[in-house]
């Protein structure tokens, strides 16, 4: 049996299967975004699996209403997912069963995918695109004088859509931080976030949106100079799709990021994900 994580019940026997399946250091993430009162309003946060009414298997799921050139999209991404041993079977099964069920318009996507779950998704269409890691860069001619990085403490710019926002405002995550590229002018011409994290000590940061992205890789040797300075990151993550492919010197890392979708986008980005709803 199939039943959605929306009841306190569901949402306590999803949370006692995570912990179950990732330990004690992941149970207050995970505690945090089910029994939070802002995901209290009937919204699915992922799928149970059951056998003889027991709930043996869970699938988090991140899902938000967007709006992209005038037309409405959900984006539905994979997340934190696990199964009793004895039951992992069936894991493909209610994969393929949220797939199945998902509106036409749905945008799938697994930004954090096991490598033993690569070729599960693939069967059922997924994409991926490789993600890349750009290093400090000390070739002083791709710095402009004339642009500017800064870090925005206030609210979204106005500039922003207003559905892009909305998501903004609802983000749990403490670790998101937003910059924008200001011009000779003081205008600014891109507006980017991202999130931090450490691997052996050493802090790195990853790109989860960004309003402009070719000016973004315009300027990137810049924001990580600025990234370097100003928050002792050594490099950033990025998505190897869209503009981010002109990127003229990185390197490929072991992450890739899955997506399944009908229409075709310049790039998908990381909002309302694992990276902004699991407390860290």
């Amino acid at each position: 049996m199939i039943e959605d994580i929306l009841s306190e019940k569901t949402k306590i026997e999803a949370l006692n299967l995570l912990k179950e399946g990732f330990g004690w250091k992941k149970e207050k993430k995970f505690k945090y975004f089910l029994l939070n009162k802002k995901n209290q309003n009937n919204k699915r946060l992922g799928v149970l699996f059951k056998y003889n009414s027991i709930a043996v298997g869970v699938i988090l799921l991140f899902e938000k209403d967007r709006i992209i050139d005038s037309n409405y999209y959900k984006f539905i991404n994979f997340s934190s997912w696990y199964f009793k041993e004895e039951y992992r079977a069936f894991a493909p099964i209610l994969i393929k069963k949220i797939i199945s069920k998902s509106p036409e318009n749905s945008v799938l996507t697994n930004f954090t995918p096991h490598s033993s779950a690569i070729n599960i998704f693939k069967k059922f269409g997924f994409n991926h695109f490789d993600v890349r890691f750009s290093p400090i860069n000390i070739n002083i001619l791709k710095y402009f004088s004339s642009i500017k990085i800064r870090k925005i403490n206030t609210n979204i710019p106005n500039s922003i859509p207003k559905n892009i926002q909305d998501i903004f405002k609802n983000l749990s995550s403490k670790n998101i931080y937003k910059f924008g590229i200001y011009d000779h002018l003081k205008s600014e011409t891109c507006f980017f976030v991202l999130c931090f994290f450490r691997k052996k000590g050493i802090k790195f940061a990853r790109i989860l949106f960004a309003n402009n992205p070719d000016i973004l890789v315009k300027n990137l040797s810049k924001i990580n100079l600025y990234l370097l300075i100003n928050c002792r990151s050594f490099g950033l993550l990025f998505p190897n799709f869209g503009s981010y492919k002109s990127v003229s010197w990185s390197f490929k890392t072991n992450g890739k990021y899955l997506f399944k979708s009908t229409q075709k986008f310049d790039c998908i980005d990381l909002l309302f994900s694992e990276f902004t709803e699991l407390l860290n």
